[in-house]
């Protein structure tokens, strides 16, 4: 829609690193960094489904990522409820999916992979 803001441009860093193909051979290490972290570990085996949909977990998650990096504010908003909404029953005794570590420390492990593979 035209006059839509986008939070990041054609120029920006985002789209630069996002849009290289190679960024994808990041996500393997990035899964096996994030659940190194015990509290991510504890939320992936008690509520994941990537043993079952190993699949439809990497189709949301590459929806979830190129929408921040290359969508409006408004599909960026989407995103960020819908991730909220998934993670709201994520909690258990000694983790949960706000734990403001946690989630600092799956940022991380993505941007990691990125700029590596940038």
């Amino acid at each position: 829609m035209a006059g839509e803001f986008i939070p990041f441009g054609p120029d920006s860093m985002m789209w630069r690193i996002n849009r290289e193909r190679i960024v994808l051979l990041a996500g393997p290490a990035a899964a096996v960094l994030q659940v190194a972290h015990p509290q991510v570990a504890m939320g992936v085996a008690a509520h994941s489904k990537f043993r079952t949909d190993a699949i439809g977990r990497l189709h949301r998650t590459l929806e979830a990522v190129y929408s921040v990096a290359f969508g409006t504010s408004e599909e960026v908003e989407r995103v960020r409820d819908g991730v909220g909404r998934a993670h709201r029953p994520v909690r258990g005794e000694g983790y949960s999916a706000f734990d403001q570590d946690a989630q600092l420390w799956v940022l991380a492990t993505l941007i990691m992979g990125s700029a590596t593979q940038a």
